[in-house]
């Protein structure tokens, strides 16, 4: 891919390449602020709820992730969801919803972490009450291309067809990327190798058909890919080797 696509691009800061560098981890905290804030068209209620102390402190413990803040997020819910406001929940959801099935994706199936992260989950969706059921889709249908049951999947009543849920966010992004008309089966294509490979515990590569493809839609599929495997090589050097699916290859 010769440049950084739009789903790189919005996602780069959340991924530093030092975990150690203190500006980077700044950026990493600004991302996740923005994310928060994007609960918010109001600029007052944007900037009151992004002054809260306790949303403040999920956020620096996201921001300095490892496996001993993961336990402190999980012990984060015990201690602050009951005085959130309403708005506080709303932003915590609209983040965190989206920080914890991107490590849930990334993570291989059947370890320990896996699990940890379904125990933040467990918590993180005790949230979802305080709103109706149309009103929590709207806060997860943002984070469908990371669908992996039980988490999102489960909240939608569709436990047995995350990839079906990944499938539909591949086509949707597609506004993203200036994709034109007449693509719909090669998009679709795209979009199963896409919802399968993702989720695989073991080294797999992507190999496209032999004949040619329209440019833009390669150009989203390693956009896309390359964002997963950018987000990957971060949660490798945080929870090691062993725990995190492999790069995808897609060349």
């Amino acid at each position: 891919m010769q440049q950084p696509g739009p789903m790189i691009r919005a996602h780069t800061d959340l991924f530093p390449i030092d975990i150690a560098d203190s500006l980077l981890q700044d950026a990493r905290r600004e991302s996740f602020k923005v994310r928060a804030g994007q609960a918010f068209d109001d600029k007052d209620t944007r900037e009151t709820v992004l002054s809260s102390p306790s949303l403040l402190a999920l956020i620096e413990l996201w921001t300095h992730l490892d496996i001993d803040r993961l336990f402190e997020i999980q012990q984060w819910y015990t201690t602050h969801a009951d005085t959130l406001s309403k708005n506080e929940k709303r932003a915590v959801i609209f983040f965190g919803t989206f920080s914890i099935e991107t490590l849930n994706i990334n993570i291989c199936s059947g370890t320990s972490l896996k699990s940890d992260v379904e125990s933040v989950w467990n918590e993180h969706v005790k949230l979802f009450d305080a709103f109706t059921r149309d009103e929590v889709k709207s806060f997860i249908h943002r984070v469908m291309l990371m669908s992996e049951a039980p988490l999102v999947p489960d909240v939608l009543g569709r436990p047995d067809q995350d990839a079906s849920l990944r499938e539909q966010a591949y086509i949707h992004f597609r506004r993203l990327y200036d994709i034109g008309e007449n693509v719909e089966p090669a998009l679709a294509h795209d979009a199963l190798i896409y919802a399968d490979t993702i989720v695989q515990d073991q080294y797999i590569r992507c190999d496209q058909p032999d004949q040619p493809r329209r440019q833009e839609l390669q150009f989203m599929f390693e956009d896309i890919m390359e964002t997963f495997n950018l987000s990957r090589r971060f949660h490798r050097k945080v929870f090691g080797e062993n725990n995190i699916r492999p790069d995808i290859s897609y060349r």
